[in-house]
């Protein structure tokens, strides 16, 4: 357990090293140890997992006690189970990759030290997150998840609209965090205790009595939670600003942390959300929406980062819609899968950036598929994970699942909505790979030869293949793989791929044979307000504006009164109207001073002999 204790600390003192250094050393210093800590937590992480615990269903240890306030004791200690582990070979695995990209990525850009204290900070805490054996712990590191990705989102900070991104991030998270603390208090007034293993055990022993509506109202303020941090409707506003970060942060948010976060805090605490059936109806209802527009969107998207951000919320929803249906286990596998192509699409695209001198605009590209052959075939398999496509992506086998049990379980409107996502999926992933790599075009690209480019992205298009799903061999026992004789399965296999296809082919006839006149009405001004209208996350942020913004502002501007600032005020225009009666008299005239002097004098005379 002590290894594990280590996994978080290794990359917290390296935060503490690299800032107390002050930019003393050399960049080379700085780059070794960013991505040292890291590697040794994956390390540390795999050693435990195959040489202490084994068979073992979980391991819970106390280091110390926190804090005790009359009947609350809460402790610092770590809890180990299969859901942990899994989850920590995913932060530390795909963390580990994206520094060693970042080796490459971020020798061009400035303050590298930086760069690596925010990220190592960013994956000790949520470590610290997974780890957590109480809710209060979990609380702390989860605050500090949500401070990292503003530091991050906001990297460059000398652009205002990076300031603004980041400060959207942070707020929007915010108003989830308040509400998991709500949750947090309820559980303790009902519960006495935040600890998991005995929270999901009295919650267990609930499920057969009565059940109270207060677990309705603790589930629902967690999902509100869990939507903010997983960018989930009507929570999602915050995730497509968040582009403006280093590529390497946006894959690590979309990957391996802060995105997963409230998919893992539903799981972790599934037993009570197994008590609040209107609650995991709530969730499906959520996910499937977040799908529907994510995936529409990201079609008439012409950005790279905001369409794998749209990719993002869409295979999220796909997560969400699994929770809501209790598929706790499969909705894990795809969360694992997720992380390998997702980290493989936002690397590639920060390879392809970099190349065409940082033009994001698809439509601005064309031909890219004979001058960067390397990354065309990253490309590929990467818009084929997202695809899911049948049998050599391990995608096909874990989001496959959802969508099979969905039917299965006689979840048909659900099913439904998967399968328009399964379309719409397919036409703007394969868009991607049309406009930048086939067609024509004169855009004038620098090739990417560096191994530690080259290694990051060979090792996640292997992960992104079934070899992902044999590595974690604990997925293979909740993959499709166990069930590839069932003909009802494999006839809803053969109906996904043939909505795929036909996406693809729709994508092609568009993007690529009718390219000009497709063209010519994503310009079109007469359909302006519609693309705004999808870039405002439909209308979402308009009404946020309306409704919360400007009413907050006016609430404030009738309650909120800065006495300072108006005494402040008061003496300045009374001192200055002061000094502009007194300057009168600084006029220069002689015979204005004596008569001046002589009416002064007077004056004092007859006040004296009055």
């Amino acid at each position: 357990m002590n290894l594990l204790f280590l996994t978080i600390l290794l990359p917290f003192f390296s935060f503490l090293l690299i800032i107390f250094s002050q930019k003393k050393f050399s960049n080379i210093f700085y780059k070794i140890i960013g991505v040292f800590p890291i590697f040794s937590s994956f390390i540390l992480v795999n050693y435990f997992y195959f040489y202490n615990f084994n068979n073992k269903v979980y391991i819970s240890k106390i280091f110390w006690n926190w804090m005790t306030v009359l009947d609350l004791h809460v402790n610092f200690g770590l809890y180990i189970d299969k859901l942990s582990l899994n989850m920590l070979q995913v932060i530390t695995g795909i963390g580990f990759l994206i520094h060693i990209f970042s080796i490459w990525y971020m020798s061009y850009k400035i303050n590298i030290s930086r760069f690596f204290a925010y990220t190592n900070l960013f994956i000790s805490s949520m470590i610290l997150l997974v780890l957590s054996n109480n809710l209060l712990l979990m609380y702390f590191s989860w605050e500090l998840v949500g401070f990292c990705s503003y530091s991050l989102i906001g990297f460059y900070y000398t652009d205002l609209k990076n300031i603004k991104a980041a400060m959207k991030a942070f707020i929007i998270t915010k108003i989830g965090d308040l509400f998991i603390l709500l949750a947090i208090f309820l559980i303790f007034f009902k519960f006495h205790t935040l600890d998991f293993f005995k929270l999901n055990e009295l919650f267990h022993d609930f499920s057969y009595k009565n059940k109270e509506p207060v677990f309705e109202l603790i589930a629902l303020f967690i999902l509100i939670g869990a939507i903010s941090k997983s960018a989930q409707f009507p929570l999602q506003t915050w995730l497509l600003k968040a582009m403006v970060g280093p590529t390497p942060v946006s894959a690590l948010i979309h990957s391996a942390t802060m995105i997963t976060a409230g998919v893992y805090l539903i799981i972790r605490i599934h037993s009570l959300f197994e008590l609040s059936d209107h609650i995991l109806y709530l969730v499906s209802i959520l996910g499937s929406i977040t799908i529907l527009i994510s995936s529409f969107s990201a079609i008439f998207e012409k950005d790279i980062k905001k369409i794998l951000a749209y990719s993002t919320m869409s295979q999220i929803g796909y997560m969400f819609l699994g929770l809501g249906m209790k598929f706790w286990d499969i909705v894990l596998s795809h969360l694992v899968v997720h992380s390998f192509f997702k980290a493989l699409l936002f690397l590639s695209s920060g390879s392809l950036i970099f190349s065409c001198n940082d033009k994001k605009n698809i439509t601005k590209m064309g031909g890219l598929r004979k001058k960067l052959p390397f990354l065309y075939f990253c490309f590929l398999f990467g818009i084929f994970s997202l695809i899911s496509f049948p049998y050599f992506t391990s995608s096909f086998y874990t989001k496959g699942s959802i969508i099979f049990e969905s039917f299965n379980k006689g979840y048909i409107y659900f099913f439904i909505i998967s399968c328009f996502g399964v379309f719409f999926t397919s036409i703007y992933s394969s868009r991607i790979l049309f406009l930048i790599f086939h067609g024509n075009g004169t855009l004038k690209v620098n090739s990417v030869k560096n191994f530690f480019h080259d290694i990051v992205l060979i090792i996640l298009c292997l992960l992104s293949s079934i070899l992902g799903l044999i590595l974690f061999s604990s997925l293979l026992d909740i993959s499709i793989l166990k069930d590839i004789t069932n003909n009802k399965k494999n006839i809803i296999e053969v109906f996904l791929f043939f909505l795929s296809l036909i996406g693809i082919f729709g994508s092609y006839y568009f993007f690529v044979l009718k390219k000009k006149n497709s063209f010519k009405i994503l310009n079109n001004k007469n359909y302006y307000y519609f693309f705004k209208f999808l870039d405002k996350n439909f209308g979402l942020d308009f009404l946020y504006k309306l409704f919360f913004i400007n009413l907050f502002n006016f609430i404030k501007s009738l309650f909120f009164i800065d006495y300072i600032k108006k005494i402040t005020r008061l003496s300045f225009c009374v001192f200055k109207n002061l000094n502009n009666f007194f300057i009168t008299f600084n006029n220069g005239y002689l015979r204005f001073y004596i008569i001046s002097i002589l009416t002064g004098t007077l004056t004092i005379l007859i006040c004296l002999l009055m």
